[in-house]
């Protein structure tokens, strides 16, 4: 990038002026919207004390990022924080655990515990509904009277706890624990739900007033013991 007081290449130069916030703000967009800076950096603009700064944060670790320092007359060149090579620590997975509420509501109790193999970039997935759904079962009221029945066994509370672990002699560190959250027995099918719509459970007939719903859902129907 080079300064020019008037700018004919803008991916390539950008415009003089005096250190001054005006100044800044002026020269931000051609250096954060270059196109090879762009690549590498998030460029952003500080202001504090009389210094007028742009800073370049990396987008990925590494010491080939790093600036050489120099001191230009009315520039300086610094690194703040120096860049380092990535560093992966040995075995590192990803221990989990899965609390669920007692169907009771007396307390939480551990249903799984494991530790979860990573990608190159440290993440993993879980997913949860293959284990969660063996602990749900319906709920079956009878409907006589007028006493309101809490569901109990189709609607859990439940948590996660997880924490990075490693090493060749395992080690866990520091666990967290998730948020509380809720799952609930019903709805259409897993394999089918993301794809079945409700026209698809329709049948046509010449006339549309003659149009049936079919079942939405399992073949698998619970029948109340007093239902008429």
């Amino acid at each position: 990038m080079v300064a020019r007081t008037t700018v004919s290449q803008p991916g390539f130069e950008f415009p003089t002026g005096t250190a001054s916030s005006a100044c800044l703000a002026q020269i931000l967009p051609y250096f954060r919207d270059n196109y090879y800076l762009d690549e590498d950096f998030e460029v952003s603009a500080v202001s504090a004390a009389g210094i007028f700064s742009l800073v370049f944060t990396s987008r990925q670790p590494g010491t080939p990022y790093n600036f050489e320092t120099r001191v230009i007359p009315g520039i300086k060149v610094q690194v703040k924080t120096a860049g380092i090579e990535r560093k992966v620590k040995p075995n590192f997975s990803i221990y989990v655990e899965a609390w669920i509420e007692k169907a009771e509501g007396s307390a939480f109790e551990k249903v799984f515990s494991e530790s979860l193999q990573t990608d190159q970039s440290g993440r993993t997935e879980w997913d949860l509904s293959d284990l969660l759904h063996p602990e749900l079962l319906p709920d079956i009221h009878r409907l006589e009277g007028r006493q309101f029945n809490k569901d109990i066994n189709s609607k859990r509370r439940y948590y996660i706890r997880y924490a990075e672990a490693w090493g060749t002699s395992y080690q866990i560190g520091k666990i967290t624990k998730g948020p509380l959250k809720h799952v609930t027995l019903g709805g259409t099918l897993y394999e089918s739900g993301a794809t079945v719509t409700i026209m698809d459970l329709v049948r046509e007939s010449s006339e549309a007033a003659d149009d049936r719903a079919l079942r939405l859902g399992p073949d698998v129907r619970y029948v109340y013991p007093d239902e008429p």
